[in-house]
Parts: C-alpha cells; sequence; structure tokens
C-alpha cells in the first residue's frame, strides 16, 4: 500500500519515494558479505544438504564439545579432498529430526551455559535447506544459537503508521 485516501476521497501518498530507494539501498548493503569472509566460510552439510555457513573459529569450537562422552558435530573432508572441509553432524546425532534436535540442543546449551550464546529464548526454530522444507526441518534449534550455524533465518516484522486525524 503505497497510498492514503484523505477524508475528501483525494489520494495522497504518505511516504516520499527518494527514502524508500534510500531504504533498500542500505538494505541491500548490509545483507552484502565481503568476498574475504566468504571464502573463508566452512559448509554446514547434513543429508547432502547444504543449510548453513560456519566459521572455521566456530566448527573447531562446535567439534570440540563432547556430550554425553559423545561428539554432535564433526569436520569431514569433502569429495574432493583439494577443498575445504565441510562441517556436519556426527553419527551419535541420529538420523531423525528428533535426534538431530536433542543432540544439537546439547551442544547448544553447553555453549549458552558458558557464555558463548546470549538472549536465550526457548523458541525452537526449523532448520531447512530451503523456506519451502519448513514442514520438514533436519532440525530444531533454539533461535537464539541459530546464527552460529549460519542457517536460513526469516521472521516478521510488522510497522505501522498511524496518521492523526487532521491530517
Amino acid at each position: 500500500l503505497y497510498s492514503t485516501y484523505r477524508g475528501d476521497g483525494q489520494e495522497e501518498l504518505w511516504y516520499q519515494p527518494s527514502l524508500m530507494d534510500d531504504m533498500l539501498y542500505r538494505i541491500q548493503e548490509v545483507n552484502k558479505v565481503p568476498s574475504d569472509v566468504k571464502k573463508s566460510l566452512l559448509d554446514f552439510v547434513v543429508d547432502g544438504k547444504n543449510i548453513g555457513k560456519v566459521t572455521p573459529k566456530v566448527a573447531q569450537r562446535l567439534c570440540s564439545i563432547a556430550t554425553q562422552s559423545s561428539f554432535i558435530f564433526e569436520l569431514s573432508q569433502n569429495i574432493d579432498a583439494s577443498t575445504k572441509p565441510i562441517l556436519t553432524l556426527a553419527d551419535d546425532a541420529g538420523t531423525t529430526s528428533e535426534s538431530r534436535t536433542q543432540a544439537v540442543a546439547s551442544v547448544m546449551e553447553h555453549l549458552r551455559d558458558n557464555g558463548y550464546i546470549t538472549g536465550w529464548r526457548d523458541e525452537m526454530y526449523p532448520v531447512v535447506e530451503t523456506f519451502d522444507e519448513v514442514s520438514n526441518p533436519v532440525f530444531l534449534i533454539e533461535r537464539a544459537a541459530s546464527s552460529l550455524l549460519g542457517v536460513l533465518e526469516y521472521g516478521v516484522h510488522i510497522n505501522g503508521i498511524v496518521l492523526p486525524e487532521n491530517g
């Protein structure tokens, strides 16, 4: 909706087109990942699905955490051994969404308890390769931890403008 109707039936714009263009430009700029950072990221792959991107430092930290004497994350060599390793879930994480959810949660809770993840919400978030797979997630993760794995994130933000009665 780009216009509003006044009480006298006349249509008028409620925003400045140049302001919207500036906002769109800024959104596009902050969504750009510098090429050196992009080159350093490791793929996070489960069941052949590339579901995220992590820094090597995060991958090492995830792989170093054992819960109940099991390591949940592991680095695997890519099919082409000359390329970077990939982060994946270890066999101990299981093969179902439910078992993976529990396994990953144990690692994320450890990171939370050690101050590495903040803003815990107790809100489970689906980890998927594409938005149309939300009903069949690879696993669920606490929303505050989702950015750590570089997974697809989304949300809804609603802003409203209320015009005064006198215009």
